[in-house]
């Protein structure tokens, strides 16, 4: 997460609170709430990137990091 707190320092206070979110949510979804920061990095990474793109709701940038991190047999 602190890839995307780090990252999020310049952007609007809204879409930190949005971003984070989504964070939580595909964390619980992907079951890496308690894994390496490593595989956060590279959730956080994701969300960052579809935020740069200009999603603004954390249930679309959760969606989009999921169906991007998982394979599409186990979704």
């Amino acid at each position: 997460m602190e890839d995307l707190v780090q990252f999020m320092q310049d952007a609007d206070p809204d879409m930190v609170k949005v971003a984070v979110l989504a964070f939580a949510m595909a964390c619980r979804e992907l079951n890496a709430t308690e894994t390496s920061s490593v595989i956060k990095g590279v959730i956080a990474r994701r969300i960052i990137a579809y935020a740069q793109r200009g999603e603004r709701s954390a249930e679309r940038l959760c969606r989009q990091t999921v169906e991007a991190l998982l394979p599409r047999r186990m979704r």
